[in-house]
């Protein structure tokens, strides 16, 4: 492997989009944006924990059908930390639905998970046309819509109740 092969993957489209990303979530989180995201799901959960954890499922699932899953779990993960703490709900109640949630959403787009964009990159390499940003749409919105029901309604009656005291302490 010479050197410039070695390096030819930085230059390619798909690793400039995944960069661009990355740099668009920092400047994200650094404005606050994510620190009023968390006060304002907070707000609107308020003390009923089956609703904010519901709010917290959903908003992660339509965030990530448009901007990566690993972007959006990456923000989402301080704001449920956070705002799990004011509501009063276990963060170990939401990280999993919200990683799921992000996942299963994430395949409506082309840009939802990193391995839509490097495969669509990759097809002109052999030949293909790149994939068409909501070319996955059909079959990503039905798996999306199945797994958040799934994650609405059965995925909290099977996530273990660590306790809140448990999370307070490992985040401190």
């Amino acid at each position: 492997l010479t050197p410039e092969q070695a390096l030819s993957g930085f230059g390619s489209e798909t690793i400039m989009v995944l960069i661009a990303l990355f740099i668009l979530t920092a400047g994200v989180v650094k404005t606050g944006v994510v620190e009023r995201l968390g006060l304002r799901l907070a707000a609107l959960g308020g003390t009923r924990p089956v609703a904010f954890s519901r709010l917290i499922i959903l908003s992660a699932g339509v965030i990530s059908a448009f901007v990566s899953n690993t972007l959006t779990t990456a923000v989402f993960v301080p704001v449920v930390i956070g705002a799990s703490r004011r509501a009063k709900v276990p963060a170990s109640k939401l990280l999993m639905p919200l990683a799921f949630a992000s996942i299963l959403t994430g395949t409506i787009t082309v840009i939802g998970t990193s391995t839509n964009l490097v495969v669509s990159g990759q097809l002109p390499l052999y030949g293909q046309e790149p994939l068409g940003f909501f070319e996955m749409a059909p079959v990503g919105i039905a798996i999306g819509i199945l797994g958040l029901v799934y994650l609405l309604f059965l995925a909290p009656r099977l996530i273990p109740d660590r306790g809140a005291g448990e999370e307070t302490k490992a985040a401190d």
